[in-house]
C-alpha cells in the first residue's frame, strides 16, 4: 500500500474530486464510509451506480457536485471553529497492488481505512471515503478535515514519514 497526502485550503477541489465532479476518464466512485457528515443515503446509491452513456454521466456530474458543495460546506462550517488553520482539508489517496484487487472487499478498505487513519491521527473530525476505478491499481481516497470537533488541529508533522511508515 502506498499513500499519498495532499492538503488544500478548499474544501470543495478535494470533494470534488473525490466525488467524481473533477474525473473525465472512467466516472464510476463508490461511496464506501463517512463519519461527521451527513449524506443522503439515496444519493450515495445513486453515484454508486455505473454511469456510461453521455445522458447519464452529464447526470452523473450534476448530482457528484450537488453532494460535494454540501459536504463541503458541511467541512467548511466545521473549519471555522478554528481560523488559524489555512489547509483545512486534507485528501489521502491509498493505493494497492492491482494483484490485491480479488481480496479487498469493501468491508476491508474500509477496515483499512479506518485503521490508517486512527495510527495517523485523523480522528475525531470529518471524514469521506471514496473508491475511483479509473487506474489499473486499486485505490481509495480519504478526505478529512484537519479541524476536529473540538478545534484542535490534525497533526500534519512529518505525516509522510509517518504514512510510509504505517504503509510498509
Amino acid at each position: 500500500m502506498i499513500g499519498i497526502i495532499t492538503a488544500a485550503t478548499q474544501s470543495g477541489c478535494i470533494l470534488g474530486y473525490d466525488l467524481g465532479d473533477k474525473k473525465s476518464k472512467d466516472q464510476r466512485i463508490k461511496i464506501l464510509d463517512s463519519e461527521g457528515v451527513f449524506i443522503d443515503v439515496r444519493d450515495i446509491i445513486r453515484l454508486n451506480r455505473n454511469w456510461t452513456d453521455q445522458a447519464t454521466k452529464r447526470e452523473f456530474k450534476k448530482l457528484a457536485r450537488e453532494v460535494a458543495n454540501d459536504l463541503s460546506e458541511q467541512f467548511d462550517g466545521q473549519a471555522e471553529i478554528n481560523d488559524n488553520v489555512i489547509k483545512t482539508t486534507g485528501h489521502i489517496a491509498l493505493s494497492f497492488s492491482p494483484l490485491d484487487r480479488e481480496k479487498l472487499t469493501n468491508a476491508l478498505k474500509v477496515k483499512i481505512a479506518r485503521e490508517y487513519m486512527e495510527r495517523m491521527g485523523i480522528v475525531d473530525t470529518q471524514w469521506v471515503l471514496t473508491e475511483h476505478f479509473d487506474t489499473n491499481a486499486p485505490h481509495i481516497h480519504i478526505a478529512y478535515n484537519r479541524v476536529k470537533f473540538d478545534g484542535a488541529v490534525v497533526d500534519s508533522k512529518n505525516e509522510r514519514y509517518r504514512s510510509q511508515k504505517i504503509s510498509h
